[in-house]
């Protein structure tokens, strides 16, 4: 039915907004209490269309971490940040399944990045 496709996308949009919600006052909350050394912020992006899943959504499917603050990082360092949240289980299958299918990583300070394709890191049936 067309109605219970609409609850479902409106449903599925509130869970995006409050998993990045989550994310921010969680990663706020580290930074002030000096746990890690810089303050990340999660976004929506549009994702890469090459790492499309089952459960990609149509746009906007990409799960962009930011670092705002501090000295420029290497591509070393995004790509560990990059691993925290892979390594993950729960975290990955919960951004799987509301959508997500790109894990991007940038440094604010000079706009650097790198991506991964969450299907790799999942382990769902994901075809």
């Amino acid at each position: 039915m067309i109605w219970d496709r609409i609850v479902k996308w409106f449903r599925d949009m509130s869970e995006r907004r409050r998993l990045l919600n989550e994310w921010n006052d969680n990663a706020r909350e580290a930074y002030i209490s000096g746990a890690v050394p810089s303050l990340l912020e999660a976004s929506t992006s549009i994702g890469n269309g090459d790492y499309r899943h089952e459960m990609s959504k149509w746009m906007m499917s990409g799960f962009r971490i930011k670092v705002k603050n501090g000295r420029p990082l290497t591509k070393e360092e995004l790509i560990a940040i990059g691993r925290i949240i892979l390594y993950n289980n729960q975290l990955v299958r919960r951004i799987v399944i509301l959508g997500w299918d790109t894990l991007e990583v940038y440094d604010a300070a000079n706009k650097k990045g790198v991506q991964w394709a969450f299907k790799d890191f999942v382990s769902l049936r994901l075809n």
